[in-house]
């Protein structure tokens, strides 16, 4: 029983001195010069060699037939006054408060 416990514990003081043991060296994320050189001349390369798509356009569809002619509306008669529907009684103001008096109202 002695000899688990001196087991648990010696594990258990490793890893807490592995966990203790500071950050390790970053590995290098900054490319050095030669490598950006290299990328951009790569990138440069790729746009030379680019082939530019030239625009088509569709080709040319005669009309089969011209249009046909509409027929012209009759005119109607329009009304010399507004007619409104009212979804609810509203009261009509001369101005934009409730202090303003009323003109007329529009029952439903």
């Amino acid at each position: 029983m002695r000899a688990i416990q001196r087991i648990a514990t010696t594990l258990l003081l490793a890893g807490g001195l592995a966990a203790c043991r500071g950050p390790a060296a970053p590995a290098s994320s900054t490319p050095s010069p030669e490598q950006v050189i290299a990328t951009a001349e790569a990138i440069a390369e790729l746009t030379r060699s680019a082939v530019t798509p030239t625009a088509t356009l569709p080709p040319f569809t005669a009309t089969p037939e011209p249009p046909t002619a509409t027929s012209t509306l009759a005119a109607t008669a329009t009304p010399d006054f507004p007619i409104v529907t009212a979804l609810f009684n509203a009261y009509v103001r001369s101005g934009p408060d409730d202090a303003n008096p009323n003109v007329d109202f529009i029952l439903q």
